[in-house]
């Protein structure tokens, strides 16, 4: 999922947490806590949220 700001997709988030597979929580929920979104583009096929 992409957005300009973490706040624009939080309420998806939190409703849809429990989707998150727990590889990749930690760096997902860093996003959401620290306010800033940067997106890292892996294997041009899916898209992961990094720190």
């Amino acid at each position: 999922m992409l957005a300009t700001s973490p706040d624009t997709i939080r309420e998806i988030y939190e409703e849809y947490n429990d989707w998150i597979l727990d590889y990749d929580r930690d760096e997902i929920d860093k996003v959401f806590q620290k306010g800033f979104l940067n997106i890292y583009i892996k294997n041009f096929t899916s898209l992961r949220l990094v720190k």
